[in-house]
């Protein structure tokens, strides 16, 4: 009775993770060792692949809160979304991801949006009437500390 219960559990594991090919041997065809050998086996790897995502995870979240990274998003202050990041054309909901919430909004119905950012000294995004980014001019480096 206790062998059909592990080849039922070793057929459960192996169809959640995927693999067919062994799903379809009975335990009377792999001795038990073996078996526990194949399935420590793979525990290790999913164990390893567990700790490469949550490092994955960490590398991301460190790089959108570190204040160094050059494309943090949501700061206006860094000079390096202004002068690498920043595009002609981006939309509004782009631009919003990538300085965060403007201080001022200047809107001009025929001509587009003007955004401050650091207002009154800092910088400004000019938006076309279609909503898209159409020039800007970046804060003055006192801004930027």
């Amino acid at each position: 009775m206790k062998v059909k219960m592990l080849s039922i559990q070793l057929i459960a594991v192996v169809l959640l993770m995927g693999e067919a090919s062994i799903s379809c041997l009975q335990a009377e065809e792999i001795p038990i060792e073996k078996r526990v050998a194949v399935l420590e086996s793979k525990v290790l790897y999913l164990e390893q692949q567990i700790n490469d995502l949550k490092a994955q995870i960490g590398n991301m979240a460190e790089r959108k809160t570190s204040p160094n990274n050059p494309t943090h998003r949501g700061i206006w202050k860094n000079q390096a979304n202004w002068r690498y990041e920043l595009k002609k054309g981006m939309t509004k909901q782009e631009v919003l991801a990538l300085m965060g919430e403007p201080d001022k909004v200047d809107v001009y119905s025929l001509i587009g949006d003007k955004w401050h950012y650091g207002y009154p000294s800092g910088g400004t995004i000019s938006f076309s009437a279609s909503g898209y980014v159409d020039m800007w001019s970046e804060p003055s480096p006192d801004e930027f500390k």
